[in-house]
């Protein structure tokens, strides 16, 4: 397991656009990218051969969970890594789970397996990840596809010692998995700079996982145009975060871009 050098894990945050970053990367033809695997209570969301059986067998998928809750790292090698014929596979594990008791045995594996790569998906603008948070709350919509309908949602009042505790939560856990994976290869990657008009992050990114560059294509929507319309106090909300000393673009993990790869 220790050998092979086309792994690779995205550590994220929710809300920090990582369903985006998955189909993304997934559409490369030589990349196969599994979502949220190890959800608990959760389908086992791998893709490929595994997805196509899903849809003939109607066994499989309680097999495939029942596999996964039983032998979490067999299955981490066994299934989730198995490449299926392209240069590299993958899947994301969030750092809302992967520091709880639950997830002890995939993080200490991921951890100890330094020949996974590591991207590290961040969202600089963290008032507009805590509303998207607040957004899913609301609507129950956590990504929309191409051509739905957007949810209406009412304006709303940010409790701010909310706010802040949520954003301490994010840039801990942010800290905590740099150094979870401080002994492998590690690649940052912004959602502000994915979504960039003219951005070479994703460039950067393919030359990281040494696949051939191409354009990525993605089919999923921003749940709403403009968060920040629906904060009713966000005046009081930029204020607070700026009299904390808070910086914006302040939580980066391990490696900036594609010059810090290591």
């Amino acid at each position: 397991m220790h050998l092979r050098d086309d792994k690779f894990l995205i550590s994220c945050a929710a809300r920090s656009g990582s369903t985006m970053l998955c189909t993304l990367i997934g559409s490369h033809p030589q990349v196969l990218c599994h979502h949220e695997v190890f959800a608990q209570g959760g389908p086992a969301t791998v893709f490929g051969a595994y997805a196509r059986r899903r849809k003939t067998d109607p066994g499989f998928e309680r097999r495939l969970r029942d596999y996964r809750d039983r032998e979490p790292k067999t299955f981490l090698y066994d299934i989730v890594f198995n490449p299926q014929g392209r240069r590299c596979v993958g899947f994301k594990l969030k750092t809302d789970e992967v520091f709880l008791p639950a997830y002890k045995t995939v993080r200490e594996a991921v951890a100890a397996d330094t020949d996974i790569r590591v991207i590290h998906l961040i969202r600089r603008n963290l008032i507009d990840q805590y509303v998207s948070h607040r957004v899913v709350e609301k609507t129950g919509v956590l990504f929309l596809r191409r051509k739905e309908e957007r949810p209406r949602v009412a304006p709303f009042t940010v409790d701010i010692e909310h706010f802040l505790a949520f954003i301490d939560d994010v840039k801990g856990r942010q800290r905590a998995a740099s150094r979870l994976y401080g002994r492998h290869r590690n690649f940052t990657i912004a959602y502000e700079d994915i979504v960039a008009p003219g951005s070479t992050s994703l460039d950067d990114l393919q030359a990281f996982l040494e696949i051939d560059n191409r354009p990525l294509a993605s089919n999923t929507n921003k749940i709403l145009k403009n968060n920040r319309q629906l904060v009713l106090n966000l005046a009081e909300v930029e204020a607070v975060w700026a009299e904390h000393g808070h910086d914006l673009h302040e939580s980066r993990p391990v490696g900036h871009g594609a010059s810090e790869i290591r």
